[in-house]
């Protein structure tokens, strides 16, 4: 082979070299642009998240919802229901207050049952799961139960997570449709009505 022969080839394997490199570069900048972009996004839905709850909760805690929104994604991603009905649920069960207790002592956001609690637990295996301590007594106005700790289901982030995956599986159970079609789920039920109603709104103020 001719040695101009080589430095042809030579040049010309250079030249495709340096625009494979100057191509990836290009796609990875783009890429990562994009990243940030969507970092960006999620870092802005999850301050108008808290700032939504303080709106429904004025007495709600920095420390308490620490790292919730975040938390409301991954629930959603793992159950594969909208974030924003998840947050309709909550608030529709407890106004978003996490220590609220219910009638028949259902505990929380999404207002569950220590019996399911345990449930939920032992079916995804958790093994840091605390279960609530024994009720010490009856409101004396509401004659609801006072418990001696609300466990793990006082914590907002843990009460999201079992109250969405029970949903998801009664979800699976039942066959539900999409949230939009709440009212032919249930057509005589207000809950069902209110819940669809709240989260129509969230996400015509979030998206």
């Amino acid at each position: 082979m001719k040695r101009e022969q080589i430095k042809r080839i030579g040049l010309t394997t250079g030249i495709g070299v340096l625009l494979g490199v100057a191509g990836f570069a290009l796609g990875f900048t783009a890429g990562t642009r994009s990243q940030i972009v969507e970092a960006d996004r999620h870092a802005a839905i999850e301050r108008q998240v808290l700032d939504w709850i303080v709106e429904r909760n004025p007495e709600a805690k920095i420390r308490d919802f620490n790292g919730f929104a975040h938390t409301l994604f991954v629930v959603s991603k793992e159950t594969g229901i909208e974030w924003e009905w998840i947050l309709a649920v909550a608030d529709k069960e407890s106004q978003m207050h996490p220590a609220t207790i219910g009638g028949h002592g259902e505990i929380g956001l999404m207002q569950i049952l220590p019996s399911t609690g345990q449930l939920i637990a032992d079916r995804i295996k958790d093994p840091l799961f605390e279960a609530p301590g024994p009720v010490v007594s009856r409101d004396r106005l509401t004659g609801k139960p006072v418990y001696a700790s609300l466990g793990s289901l006082g914590d907002p982030r843990i009460n999201l997570r079992y109250g969405a995956l029970y949903l998801k599986w009664q979800k699976d159970v039942f066959k539900q449709r999409n949230p939009d079609h709440a009212r032919e789920i249930r057509p005589d039920d207000r809950y069902a009505e209110d819940i669809a109603f709240i989260f129509i709104a969230l996400r015509d103020q979030f998206r």
